[in-house]
């Protein structure tokens, strides 16, 4: 009964304050109470994942697989930087659900390396498969990023405009001259 009435309190502080300030009155070791809370649920953010965890991983974990259901098709960039800098496994978990959907650009995966380096690269890595998604503007901040990287997506760009018969236009050029002069 005793279980019941401190449910019906953090869903009280729940409603108000959100899952992460509600889950810091569970005990860690209470995992079914946490589940509990998390049935209550409408609405999760990467943050409260990283709230959920910072209180007990196993938490975060549990948190995150809800999260990824909720958001299968709806998580952003920001989501998985935030869970990145969490964790690198959650930001992996996270960058999958995220590249299945969508393509990351390069100020996606300038938001990753700041959170892992590993992330950005996955993320690149998948950038790097569909080269019909890569611009110019992607190639001078890869190349800002990461030499090698921005190198690999200028190669990736010229054979997928020399497939499609285009050419780089002289404004192309001149702004990839320039990031080289630099």
């Amino acid at each position: 009964m005793a279980e019941g009435m401190l449910i019906e309190g953090m869903m009280k502080v729940y409603a108000r304050d959100g899952i992460s300030k509600a889950v810091v009155n569970i005990d860690p070791t209470n995992v079914l109470m946490f589940e509990g809370l998390l049935a209550l649920n409408v609405y999760m953010s990467a943050e409260d994942v990283v709230n959920c965890g910072l209180c007990n991983h196993e938490f975060g974990a549990i948190a995150l697989q809800r999260f990824l259901e909720q958001k299968q098709t709806t998580i952003v960039d920001d989501d998985v930087t935030v869970l990145g800098h969490y964790d690198y496994i959650f930001g992996l978990q996270a960058l999958q659900v995220y590249t299945k959907n969508m393509v990351p650009s390069s100020t996606s995966i300038q938001k990753f390396a700041s959170a892992k380096r590993e992330l950005a690269r996955q993320a690149f890595n998948v950038l790097l498969s569909k080269p019909e998604y890569i611009n110019v503007k992607d190639v001078l901040r890869l190349r800002m990023l990461n030499y090698v990287w921005g190198r690999q997506a200028f190669d990736a760009l010229f054979i997928e405009k020399k497939r499609k018969g285009f050419r780089l236009t002289v404004e192309d050029v001149v702004m990839l001259s320039e990031a080289d002069a630099k």
